[in-house]
């Protein structure tokens, strides 16, 4: 029998850490971090693309049945990329400037909402990091009528003008698209050309891809200038398609 000293003295089974073996596991789980978190961020990034791919297949959707209720004409074109506008823009020519307030997004609120002019991977401009979106309205570019070409519509239906039936269902005809394209920013010279001319200054977005809508909804998504021109169906190495539209 034993007495109540040798049961004070067995020795208790340790249920805790010591400190190195509390740093070591610290130690594996930063070194794991460290290996997925590229992985995680190519995840998000993909991620984000695909979301915007769809804003832009939502947007040649939206347009399609705008035209249905405008006599077949494409909804006005909004400058997005420029500050200011010349008065040779403004009234010769009949550009109208993107806002938060007027812009592509609030002509068609009606037919697919605002949320879809904002893309998930817009980080902004080269000289600030708040998205474009926020400070214009819009993360995309909309193909359209400057307004002249609406009020010149209105006089002369069978030439001002255009029209949903130039655009839709047709395989290379571009219809919306990112802000920026992802090479414009390659050469720094270029960029500081176009802030110097009162324009946003392009970036490569979340992903350095540039997602386009064309005609007949399907939605490509490019890297470089040469798939670009593929995605329009284009001949990258042997001259350019005649009958290829050419988006401004």
């Amino acid at each position: 029998m034993t007495n109540g000293n040798e049961s004070q003295l067995r020795i208790r089974p340790r249920t805790g850490f010591t400190v190195p073996e509390m740093l070591a596991v610290v130690a594996i789980v930063l070194i794991l971090l460290a290996l997925l978190m590229p992985m995680i961020g190519k995840a998000r990034d993909h991620a984000q693309v695909a979301q915007s791919a769809g804003n832009l297949h939502q947007i040649q959707l939206a347009m399609l049945s705008y035209g249905l209720d405008h006599r077949q004409y494409l909804p006005p074109k909004f400058e997005v990329k420029k500050n200011v506008l010349s008065s040779t823009d403004y009234f010769v020519k009949g550009k109208r400037l993107n806002t938060t307030t007027l812009g592509i997004q609030t002509v068609m609120d009606s037919y697919c909402g605002k949320d879809v002019f904002r893309s998930p991977c817009d980080t902004g401009d080269y000289l600030s990091t708040v998205p474009v979106h926020i400070r214009k309205g819009t993360s995309y570019e909309v193909k359209g009528n400057n307004y002249n070409d609406i009020e010149f519509a209105k006089k002369d239906e069978a030439t001002g003008g255009h029209k949903i039936t130039s655009f839709f269902h047709k395989r290379d005809k571009e219809i919306a698209r990112d802000v920026f394209k992802p090479w414009e920013a390659d050469d720094p010279s270029k960029v500081l050309e176009k802030i110097y001319k009162n324009e946003l200054g392009p970036i490569k977005w979340r992903g350095g891809a540039m997602n386009m809508v064309f005609g007949d909804g399907h939605v490509a998504t490019v890297r470089t200038k040469e798939e670009e021109k593929l995605a329009k169906g284009k001949k990258v190495n042997g001259g350019d398609d005649p009958d290829h539209f050419d988006v401004d």
